[in-house]
């Protein structure tokens, strides 16, 4: 895809690797006598190729950063916690880490819902008998069941992934890795009709009444928006700063403050990592044309995002629980 075209960021100094992984069902749909998180897999298999081969595109296989956005957060702080990537990288960058990980029995429960969305029964034989379009023209609300977030997200198998990463990061496993996390300061704020009531929104979180008429008092007609915000992505991913500080690892976090159009949302720091606010996704938030002088602050970033790469300091004060060292960009 356009907006993950590592050019402009590789002239910066570094060595840019993107790769492909398995998603959605294939990825990570629950089947019987089939491993879990078949997507983290793919994700390792890479890891380990970068290993054995970087060092011929002139890049270091000892000081290897992994940096991913949204799912690609999540899949990033699952591997920094699984002893299964133990020697695979050095540097970790969460942009967005988001709440939403499945334990085997809402797993199964998906699986089973797709099954008979499609008239198959819920194996893998049968399953890989379908057409693909037929378990993509099944629509996730058909799937999830109520619950929020996708139908299909890591799942806590109990052997590559034991738990969500800021709960299992507190032991201290992954205290040789230099962690830098962040949010968008507005995720799903603003993206929310007005006038959504927030008490079942907030219900649907296991948040209780008494907390939807907080929201509401504190953001009005947006409390929605800032709800989702705090429970999809920016509590998980301070949890997750906190729990990896609280074990001693040394810790970055931010908050991208910078709005386009509609905000600070979801997704929009992605051009200014990769420099690129001309593809059609980066036009969703920075509009197009880009504003003018736009190129400073995706300068900055890089900046940052590089010199963490090369020398685990963004250059910022580390993160300390208790302190509220938090860089706003």
């Amino acid at each position: 895809m356009a907006q993950y075209d590592g050019g402009v960021l590789a002239r910066s100094g570094v060595v840019v690797v993107t790769l492909n992984y398995r998603t959605g069902f294939e990825g990570f749909g629950h089947l019987p006598g089939v491993p879990d998180n078949r997507g983290l897999l793919d994700q390792l298999a890479a890891l380990a190729w970068v290993q054995e081969n970087i060092a011929a595109f002139g890049g270091d296989p000892g000081n290897v950063t992994v940096f991913g956005q949204s799912a690609g957060a999540a899949s990033a702080a699952l591997l920094a916690a699984t002893p299964r990537a133990a020697g695979l990288f050095r540097r970790c960058v969460l942009q967005s880490l988001p709440a939403g990980y499945l334990t085997v029995a809402e797993a199964r429960q998906v699986t089973e819902r797709l099954a008979a969305a499609t008239g198959a029964a819920p194996s893998r034989d049968a399953l890989a008998a379908l057409p693909p379009q037929a378990l993509l023209d099944v629509p996730d609300d058909r799937l999830t069941g109520g619950r929020p977030g996708t139908a299909f997200a890591p799942v806590v198998d109990g052997d590559l992934v034991t738990a969500p990463p800021w709960q299992a990061l507190r032991d201290g496993r992954a205290g040789h890795l230099d962690l830098l996390c962040g949010f968008t300061h507005d995720e799903y704020s603003g993206t929310i009709p007005a006038g959504v009531d927030p008490e079942p929104v907030a219900a649907r979180f296991g948040l209780d009444a008494e907390a939807a008429r907080t929201y509401r008092v504190a953001y009005a007609d947006d409390a929605v928006g800032a709800l989702m915000s705090d429970a999809l992505v920016r509590m998980p991913t301070t949890w997750t700063a906190e729990a990896h500080a609280g074990a001693g690892g040394r810790t970055w976090l931010y908050d991208f403050a910078w709005r386009g159009p509609a905000g600070a949302t979801h997704g929009i720091d992605v051009p200014f990592v990769f420099g690129l606010p001309e593809t059609r996704y980066a036009a969703r938030f920075l509009g197009s044309p880009p504003p003018a002088g736009f190129a400073a602050l995706p300068e900055r970033i890089r900046t940052a995002w590089t010199l963490f790469a090369a020398t685990g300091d963004p250059g910022w004060p580390r993160y300390e629980p208790g302190l509220s060292r938090v860089a706003r960009t």
